[in-house]
């Protein structure tokens, strides 16, 4: 048996900085929600004496990199305010993942800059729209709650 599980039930947090009293509010209808990842890029420390293959450092800056949650699209809904708001304001959005895991949550949280959302309209499939963010901090990962959600 495996203990293996689908991303079902995956939850995306996002803050909304204009609400009275500003808030993680859930973004609804979700179909992918990617994991934050970010990396470090490579100093060359080679030198005139270097034999063989180059030599590295790793950059002491991380870049996180550009990722894509694609929703269902309801015009209006309040995810859609809530997205359309974000990407106007240019500032960093405290985020908040929660993935089902055996008879609990998983949760991930950080910072994510939103740089654009783009909405589709198609004659005969369903309407989506797509956040892209950028991470923007260090990710971190906790047992949620019990039981699920």
């Amino acid at each position: 048996m495996s203990d293996v599980e689908t991303g079902h039930l995956t939850e995306f947090w996002l803050w909304d900085w204009t609400l009275g009293t500003p808030a993680l509010v859930e973004l609804g209808e979700l179909t992918e929600v990617p994991l934050p990842e970010g990396t470090a890029d490579l100093v060359e420390t080679s030198h005139m004496k270097t034999i063989g293959f180059k030599s590295f450092i790793n950059a002491p800056l991380k870049d996180g990199e550009e990722a894509d949650l694609v929703m269902n699209y309801i015009p209006g809904s309040p995810s859609d305010i809530l997205c359309r708001k974000a990407k106007n304001d240019g500032r960093p959005h405290a985020f908040k993942i929660v993935l089902v895991n055996g008879s609990g949550t998983w949760e991930i949280t950080g910072d994510v800059l939103v740089r654009n959302y783009t909405r589709s309209n198609p004659m005969e499939d369903r309407r989506t729209a797509t956040l892209r963010v950028k991470w923007v901090s260090e990710a971190a990962e906790a047992a949620g709650a019990v039981g699920g959600g």
